[in-house]
């Protein structure tokens, strides 16, 4: 109901619908003002099990419109290409840029990074030991 009501608006708000099961009740990230049919899906819910909604700093939308235009500017680029991949951070507040080699990770500062890639959303430059076998994003 709650995802329903969400897309419905056309997404442009909406961050994410979380399950939390510490708290027991489900966290809705929304960026800006909660359209009617969201609210009264929200009041809905809330009959039956716990709902907070939290103002986001970026919708899903556009975290995911710049991950694919920092994967733009990675390919090809051969000064980029320690960047493995580009992945929402889990509080939704930016991007984290995942990289396969830990020396980028200390010769690159998160704002560094961020006016090289002409971002305004925050960024942080994170190793993956997991990603080092992958080939680097614009390949």
């Amino acid at each position: 109901m709650l995802e329903e009501a969400a897309l419905a608006t056309g997404r442009d708000g909406l961050a994410a619908i979380n399950p939390n099961f510490n708290e027991g009740r489900i966290d809705v990230y929304w960026k800006g003002e909660i359209p009617g049919a969201l609210r009264e899906a929200v009041k809905q819910v809330r009959e039956g099990f716990g709902v907070r909604v939290h103002d986001a700093p970026h919708s899903w939308l556009e975290m995911d419109e710049e991950a694919h235009r920092i994967l733009a500017l990675v390919n090809g680029n051969e000064e980029l290409e320690f960047i493995a991949t580009v992945a929402m951070k889990h509080d939704l507040s930016g991007l984290r840029l995942l990289v396969s080699d830990p020396e980028y990770q200390s010769s690159r500062t998160d704002g560094g990074i961020q006016a090289e890639l002409q971002s305004d959303m925050p960024i942080t430059v994170e190793y993956a030991e997991w990603v080092a076998g992958l080939t680097p994003a614009g390949s």
